[in-house]
């Protein structure tokens, strides 16, 4: 990294990672003194010494305006992460990333298949808040990301895809553009340890089973399409709930909890 004056002069110069490849992909000006760059290494030495996780993981540094390195994280599973962009959160904490994921454990919870479009939230010390993954059975990259202040999220890739997530696909690897609605998966990530409640099979294409550990907390359940148009209302009588989705499309659905605290949303594929 190289940090010059207005007439391109250089300041100072200096170089981070370990002992494997490590590469940078985009920066973010956090403010006058701080920087966060991210990127992806197969190091788990020096700057990312016994924060490997698997051969290439993706990273999120912050280092002050004269090059000195405050925090580093390594994020991903046992196989392939980049973070590709990282932009401020609205709400005024941490930051939204995006980039691309072929792991299922670790810190990736979930793998359509080849390569997923990655998203996730950090908190302002670099730790993971809540991730998702998009995409379909292909390759699927998000290569850059905007915040609005409205608190939409979008980001922009390519795709190789024709299900999940994407409706079709034109040929070879399409340029990809996607808008979401609402943080979804802040809901999801940030309280699920609040709620003892597991979907499975999930992929699924004709029955899913809601197991529920505490009934007391919970109302019903609301599923609905990617339009929000709400398609079946599942009343929570016990505690392991068998939900008929045979009739259902290939696509992601929501589950919508209404608790007696703050209403929870959970991710439905159905192929």
């Amino acid at each position: 990294m190289v940090r010059i004056d207005d007439e391109g002069g250089i300041i100072w110069e200096k170089n981070f990672g370990g002992s494997g490849e490590d590469s940078p992909e985009n920066v973010l000006i956090i403010d006058e003194e701080n920087i966060l760059i991210c990127g992806r290494t197969t190091s788990s030495s020096h700057d990312f010494i016994n924060q490997g996780i698997g051969g290439n993981d993706g990273f999120v540094m912050q280092i002050n305006i004269d090059g000195d390195v405050t925090w580093t994280n390594l994020l991903g599973g046992a196989e392939i992460e980049r973070i590709t962009a990282i932009a401020h959160s609205t709400d005024g904490i941490g930051y939204i990333f995006s980039g691309f994921s072929e792991s299922s454990d670790g810190d990736v919870s979930e793998n359509y298949g080849e390569w997923d479009a990655w998203l996730g939230k950090l908190s302002n010390s670099g730790e993971l808040i809540w991730e998702q993954n998009y995409g379909g059975t292909e390759h699927d990259r998000a290569e850059s990301i905007v915040v609005t202040e409205e608190g939409h999220i979008l980001f922009t890739g390519y795709t190789s895809s024709s299900d999940i997530d994407i409706e079709q696909n034109n040929g070879s690897e399409d340029f990809w553009v996607v808008c979401l609605e609402s943080s979804v998966s802040t809901e999801m990530k940030d309280n699920i340890d609040q709620l003892d409640l597991n979907l499975f099979p999930n992929p699924a294409n004709d029955l899913i089973t809601i197991v529920l550990g505490d009934l007391n907390a919970i109302v019903q359940c609301d599923i609905t399409n990617a339009s929000g148009q709400l398609l079946k209302k599942v009343q929570l009588t016990k505690q392991n709930t068998v939900v008929d989705i045979s009739a259902f499309a290939t696509g992601i659905y929501s589950l919508r909890v209404l608790s007696e605290t703050t209403p929870k949303m959970y991710k439905i594929v159905v192929y």
